[in-house]
This record gives C-alpha cells, structure tokens and sequence, in this order.
C-alpha cells in the first residue's frame, strides 16, 4: 500500500508539475535548431568548401545528415539533462503527497 501510495504521488507530480506537455515543448525547439544549423553548416560547407554555385551538391546532403546525426545526439543529451530534472522534482512531489 505504501508503494503504491508514493507511486501515484509520483505520477501526480508529474501531471501537476506539467512535464508531459515542458519535455515535448523543449524537444521540439532542440529539433529545430537541430535541423536549421545543420542546413546551415550544409550550405556553408557546399558553398565555401566545395564551392559549388547552383543548388545543393551532394556535400550539402552529406553534410546536412552527418550534422544532424552529431547535433541530434547532443540534443539528446540536453534533453536527458531535462526529463531528468523533471524526474527528481516528481520524486520530490511524490514524497510529499505520500507523507514520507
């Protein structure tokens, strides 16, 4: 009973706390900055060091998946930072409510 108490305490926290709706809103931005710089670092590597003119060569497809693969695994890690966070306050919460 006792555990099951603190483990309800612990998901109230987590709906009252918001996080569901905080951890998709800073996945989102990340995945956008995730997507724009790494067409920025595309173009910049199509334009500068390839120097093509017209349209996006092949390193600019390269590029772009390759920057997106390193930024998306250091956004993960951002985003980890968060949910983890958001994990310990729920905990915090859940003790609360339980009375422990």
């Amino acid at each position: 009973k006792e555990e099951a108490e603190a483990v309800l305490g612990h998901e109230v926290s987590h709906v009252a706390n918001g996080d569901m709706i905080t951890l998709a809103l800073i996945q989102g931005v990340v995945n956008t900055f995730v997507i724009f710089l790494s067409r920025v670092i595309g173009q910049f590597v199509d334009k500068a060091v390839f120097k093509n003119e017209h349209g996006h060569g092949p390193a600019f497809w390269i590029t772009t998946i390759v920057a997106e693969l390193v930024l998306g695994i250091l956004a993960s890690i951002i985003v980890m930072y968060f949910s983890r966070k958001r994990e310990f306050r729920a905990d915090e919460g859940g003790a609360n409510l339980s009375s422990r």
